[in-house]
């Protein structure tokens, strides 16, 4: 009976805890609504006042008419400037033009009649100078062909011209050795040695050993005896045998130096 009273009361308790499950549970009342702020309406805009009638002028009239002015005043400036480059450029312009005039006064002078050119022997200059060709435009082997041509023919003149000219304006051309030594060759033919020693001279020292400087150095020493100069000529001749044995021209400074020692 205790067991049987003991599994009643726990399945009575049992079907009571399931009844109790089966009951609805209890539920939390709806949240009220919400209300929402009213909307203020915005205040209306006042109408802007309408404009005087004494407002309309521009408030910057003042120093608008001052840039007008100062402006003014500018480009007058400017045309004074102008005015004064003007009268500048012609004042310079006049002065040039009589400087020109001056210039071409002092490269065209009139040639004295019989003028006979530096270094030339009077008696071999004719009245009237030899026609010759300005060599300022003329190649170096087209001067050294005309003055050979022209010393051919025996215008020696005209020559030593074609040949002074080739070396002033080609100085380092190959020919220049050759033309300097016929140019000094020519003056000491027409019995000016004193001329020719400085042009034998002037290619020794431009040109120290060239194809010519054995020649050179015999007409130098020729010309030292030509002036009276025995010891000098005596020195160069002495130089040539030295520097230059086998040539021809060694052969005949060793005749000269011999006929020297004989005196």
């Amino acid at each position: 009976m205790g067991l049987a009273a003991m599994a009643l009361a726990l399945l009575v308790t049992a079907g009571l805890s399931g009844c109790a499950g089966l009951l609805p549970g209890r539920s939390e009342p709806p949240a009220a609504p919400r209300s929402e702020p009213a909307r203020s309406e915005p205040a209306p805009t006042p109408a802007p006042a309408p404009a005087s009638p004494g407002s309309s002028r521009p408030a910057d009239s003042p120093r608008l008419a001052e840039e007008i002015a100062r402006m003014t005043a500018e480009f007058a400036e400017l045309q004074n400037a102008l005015a004064r480059l003007v009268e500048a450029s012609q004042r310079q312009e006049d002065q040039l033009r009589a400087l020109e005039r001056r210039v071409g006064e002092m490269t065209t002078p009139a040639a004295p009649e019989g003028a006979v050119p530096r270094g030339f022997a009077p008696s071999q200059v004719s009245p009237t100078p030899p026609s010759v060709p300005s060599p300022s435009s003329q190649p170096a082997q087209e001067l050294y062909d005309s003055g050979m041509s022209r010393m051919r023919a025996g215008e020696l003149d005209a020559a030593l011209i074609l040949f002074q000219d080739l070396i002033a304006n080609h100085a380092t051309h190959p020919l220049r050795e050759s033309a300097q030594f016929t140019a000094g060759d020519i003056l000491y033919r027409q019995n000016n040695p004193r001329a020719a020693l400085a042009e034998f001279e002037t290619l020794l020292a431009a040109v120290p050993r060239g194809r010519r400087t054995a020649e050179t150095l015999l007409k130098i020493g020729l010309c030292y005896r030509k002036v009276g100069n025995e010891e000098r000529a005596r020195r160069t001749w002495e130089r040539l045998t030295r520097e230059y044995p086998s040539t021809a021209q060694a052969r005949e400074a060793r005749v000269l130096l011999r006929g020297a020692r004989a005196r």
